[in-house]
């Protein structure tokens, strides 16, 4: 999930880092290199890899993003370099960020056309340097709350919760419940997200609900479309 405003977080985010726009400092750490099973290529361009607009049910109503959205949204598991984190070792290492891939977001809204929550699915390729799922879940396991401050003071509390994965047809699989809280006391800003992921070879699946009501998450359709695009992903090995 991406800070893309300055007292909330973006629509488009992808299921997966808490990308802070606009930090400078570093966070510490090494990189944790894949398993041999993530560098087995799967062929095909992400892009026709990915599920289309018309895999999308009502009331969710889909458009795909540019490849460069993936590094301006990148994913609400992993918390990217240039944010200060507390405590520190929970931040994202170096190297970690999302690369262009491909990204597809489907955004439910109400009467008033205003969106009410949002499921994103996104597709990257690892490389040497990527956190396996493995890392990412040890490292969200030791870190159920984490506060994030960006260059201009803006302050997001963070609680992870480490849930079972769905039974799939992957190489491993993760399964986070998030929430994100920033603004005052009196009048928080808050966003509830669930997120599923899937390495399937070297391709890494993350489907994300995004909910700003406090409505209970759409598990079935989350399921569904991962489900459906880790599949589509095996047909092409």
């Amino acid at each position: 999930m991406t800070l893309r405003r300055r007292h909330c977080l973006a629509p488009a985010a992808l299921g997966m880092v808490l990308a802070l726009s606009g930090c400078g400092s570093t966070i510490t750490g090494e990189a944790v290199a894949v398993s041999s099973t993530a560098q087995r290529a799967i062929p095909g361009e992400l892009a026709d890899l990915l599920l289309g607009p018309g895999d999308f049910s009502a009331p969710y109503e889909a458009v795909v993003l540019p490849p460069t959205a993936m590094k301006d949204a990148g994913s609400d598991l992993d918390i990217v370099d240039g944010a200060e984190v507390d405590p520190p070792e929970c931040g994202d290492k170096p190297g970690n960020q999302p690369t262009p891939g491909a990204i597809i977001v489907g955004t439910a809204s109400d009467a008033a056309k205003k969106p009410i929550s949002t499921i994103t699915i996104g597709l990257t390729r690892t490389t040497r340097s990527t956190e396996t799922l493995a890392a990412r879940r040890d490292r969200l396991d030791r870190c159920p709350d984490v506060t994030v401050t960006t260059k201009d003071g803006v302050t997001v509390k963070l609680r992870n919760e480490v849930t079972p994965a769905p039974p799939i047809d992957a190489d491993d699989t993760l399964a986070v419940k998030q929430t994100a809280t920033s603004g005052s006391a009196e009048k928080p800003f808050v966003q509830e997200l669930s997120t599923l992921s899937a390495q399937v070879g070297d391709v890494v699946v993350e489907a994300v609900f995004v909910t700003y009501t406090g409505a209970k998450p759409d598990m079935a359709a989350l399921d569904q479309l991962f489900t459906d695009q880790v599949t589509k992903i095996r047909a092409a090995e």
